[in-house]
């Protein structure tokens, strides 16, 4: 079974001043006229908990009990404009916009979102490489949403803008008599990426990228999102054990890829991938 790794909306309204009989579409607007007013936010799923976050079984997220900044892009149509605004999760509200944007003529434009949660992914920066290397708890998974375009108008109402996750998540299930013997687990992937309006591009550099501890419905995990169509074959326990799998796990884009390790009383240094409803590895005893 395939997991859908995280879903969240976000209801956009666009709304003008007044709605006052416009020549044909492409007219210039008045300048100033007809704001660009995002008046709300609604996410799915959403929890009390800080940032981005996951739900109780780890197989979504939704902004929650933190400020967070959204990019918003507007292109095409003579109405060219970007802008930042801080979301407000607890009333599902816009507080601040960094730059009120304004229609300029009656064309039709696209509109695009896009959020990071990534050091170095600060608001307003159009691109930037950030670092994927330490996802431990103290530090928490990295994110990466995108909206799937719209395309909207001056007089376009309720815009719903659905994001969509641009990582991948590798999550790791220990089994075994030693499984409690293990403190520590990596995933081998790229240990950057390029965010360029929301997309990501993988980084050059290849290491291990330490992974957090999470628990849902009472079983312990350890996840780490990385970027997609990079391949997964190694990992690394209690940061001197090696262990590989014989089928590499391609990561695809918003889905989550559970790999299961039973921990013998010998550490393993091979690994056999099974793939069933999600990707699984065995350990076997040196």
């Amino acid at each position: 079974m395939r997991h859908i790794l995280f879903r969240a909306l976000a209801a956009f309204a666009l709304a003008a001043c007044t709605q006052d009989e416009l020549a044909e579409q492409g007219t210039a607007l008045p300048e100033g006229a007809y704001p660009i007013t995002i008046a709300s936010v609604q996410v799915a799923e959403a929890l009390p908990q800080t940032r981005i976050t996951e739900t109780s079984d780890g197989m979504g997220s939704a902004w929650a009990g933190y400020y967070e900044w959204i990019n918003i892009k507007v292109t095409g149509g003579g109405n060219d404009n970007a802008t930042n605004c801080l979301l407000n999760p607890e009333t599902g509200t816009i507080m601040v916009t960094m730059n009120p944007m304004f229609w300029n003529t009656t064309n039709s434009s696209s509109i695009n979102a896009w959020y990071s949660n990534l050091d170095g992914q600060s608001t307003g920066t159009m691109k930037n490489t950030v670092t994927l290397a330490n996802q431990t708890t103290d530090n928490g998974l990295a994110y990466v949403l995108k909206a799937d375009e719209k395309t909207a108008n001056y007089q376009t109402e309720n815009i719903t803008l659905t994001f969509r996750h641009q990582l991948a998540k590798i999550r790791v299930k220990l089994e075994g008599a030693k499984a409690g013997d293990v403190t520590s687990v990596s995933v081998k992937s790229r240990t950057s990426c390029t965010v360029t309006e929301g997309n990501v591009t993988a980084g050059t550099d290849e290491g291990y990228i330490a992974m957090r501890q999470a628990t849902y419905n009472g079983q312990a995990y350890w996840e780490a999102n990385v970027v997609p169509g990079v391949e997964i074959k190694d990992f690394l326990l209690n940061g001197n054990v090696d262990c590989q799998l014989t089928q590499t796990v391609m990561p695809q884009a918003g889905h989550v890829h559970e790999v299961n390790i039973n921990v013998k009383p010998k550490f393993p240094v091979l690994a056999d991938l099974q793939s069933a409803s999600s990707y699984y590895k065995d350990l076997q005893s040196a």
